[in-house]
């Protein structure tokens, strides 16, 4: 099923999201990771990341996959992750 999750709203706006997938497969993915230009730079998606990896575990995930633009892919990396692909054999 597809689940989102807003992760946090400051003074009444929405200041970040996240958006899991969750199948019944042990790769659970994670997508549209957002912050408005306005808020970008504070943590708060790094905030909505952490939040939905969080709640994918929860769930008995054992490998989360993440699609990310070139900026994600600098946020996700200083949180420890790294590049790869997931192929079904």
């Amino acid at each position: 099923g597809y689940q989102s999750y807003l992760g946090r709203t400051q003074e009444g706006k929405p200041v970040c999201g996240v958006s899991t997938v969750v199948i019944d497969h042990p790769l659970a993915g994670m997508f549209n990771i957002c912050t408005p230009k306005s808020d970008r730079g504070k943590a708060f998606g790094m905030q909505a990341t952490l939040f939905g990896v969080s709640e994918l575990v929860k769930k008995g995930k054992t490998f989360v996959g993440q699609y990310g633009s070139p900026d994600g892919v600098k946020s996700y990396s200083r949180l420890g992750a790294s590049l790869g692909t997931y192929t079904q054999s």
